[in-house]
């Protein structure tokens, strides 16, 4: 998430449906805690990884983002989702991210209340 040259976030992770299912990855880091809104076991992996930088430090962390990407290949080529699971699912997942994130308020100053909401419905959280 860019807001502006010297405040970015980064975050990678294997954001579960389900609320309170802990889900971890050995190969990967386990998360330092220190960010609130990224609880491991609330929606989050235990291997939640986040990172403040400016705009010109973001490619430091490509080897991190490799490294995630590739287990996220792997349970990919694993695993073969229900698809009237994953509707009912995402859908209480959507909702309660909507009622959660702060993106709404961020996009309404960025680009307008109207547009906003429909990034928002119709693209971040289509399911809810």
């Amino acid at each position: 998430m860019g807001f502006f040259d010297k405040k970015v976030i980064i975050v990678f992770d294997f954001q579960h449906p389900v609320e309170n299912h802990l889900f971890s990855v050995p190969s990967l880091p386990k998360a330092d805690g220190t960010f609130r809104f990224f609880e491991p076991g609330n929606h989050f992996s235990e291997n939640v990884f986040i990172r403040k930088c400016a705009m010109n430090e973001v490619n430091n962390y490509l080897d991190d983002f490799s490294a995630y990407l590739q287990v996220y290949k792997e349970m990919l080529e694993s695993k073969k989702p229900n698809k009237n699971f994953m509707y009912a699912t995402y859908k209480n997942f959507d909702k309660y991210m909507k009622d959660l994130d702060p993106v709404g308020g961020y996009l309404s100053n960025k680009f307008g209340k109207e547009k906003a909401e429909s990034l928002v419905n119709d693209f971040l959280f289509c399911y809810g």
